[in-house]
């Protein structure tokens, strides 16, 4: 099999992607709003930017505990902007108005069809998969808030 040499086609802009199972990827409209869950099967597979996931709460302090995230850290947004890059993924809010993940660029730059999915250590090799190691169906990993997180208003 040989190639031209091009590693990747970079495309930007705003339109979602849906990836197909046979390897390809198909050009869609950017969702109007994404949901708890993964981003990858929202239009978003191969996206490596933030999420910014908006809150309606009142106005106060809040205790906020994470368990299930993808991504690189979380940042809770109120009257100051509160880092979580480090189990146990918890701390106190005051105002808290939105809850942004910052995701990592695995599912943009990655070795996107090795197997398995996830390992100690990624090298060239890594991007040059065949036989066992490969699959035609993209690995992607979890992306965005993948679980409701715990606030609590504290009295």
């Amino acid at each position: 099999y040989k190639t031209c040499g091009l590693e990747a086609v970079y495309l930007l802009g705003n339109f979602g992607v849906e990836a197909q199972k046979d390897g390809s990827a198909l050009i869609t409209s950017l969702p109007e709003k994404l949901h708890l869950g993964d981003i990858s099967g929202q239009g978003l597979p191969f996206y490596s930017g933030s999420v910014i996931y908006q809150l309606d709460l009142p106005k106060g302090e809040y205790q906020v505990h994470l368990d299930g995230f993808g991504g690189a850290l979380v940042k809770l947004i109120g009257c100051k902007e509160t880092l979580l890059a480090f189990e146990p993924y918890q701390d106190e809010v005051t105002d808290l108005q939105e809850i942004e993940v910052v995701l990592t660029a695995r599912n943009t730059f990655g070795p996107l069809h090795q197997l398995p999915k996830k390992n100690m250590s990624y090298g060239p090799g890594s991007f040059m998969t065949e036989g066992e190691a490969w699959s035609d169906e993209y690995q992607l990993y979890e992306q965005g808030l993948l679980q409701s997180p715990c606030i609590q208003r504290k009295k």
